[in-house]
């Protein structure tokens, strides 16, 4: 898994942020794929530590 940034602009005031998504990349007959685990609205950390926290959060961990 890992975390995805996601540029976005609100269409009606025109503000930009962005979104963070926990990301789970996975194989099917139609090949590689990506599916959303779940979505992130803040995210204050470093870009860095970024693979250490998708690597804590774990299926189990969200059931």
């Amino acid at each position: 898994m890992f975390i995805r940034e996601t540029p976005t602009v609100n269409k009606k005031t025109g503000v930009s942020y962005s979104k963070y998504q926990l990301v789970e990349s996975y194989r099917c007959e139609k090949g590689p794929r990506q599916r959303i685990v779940m979505t992130l609205t803040e995210l204050d950390l470093d870009k860095s530590l970024w693979p250490a926290l998708a690597n804590a959060i774990t299926w189990d961990s969200l059931e």
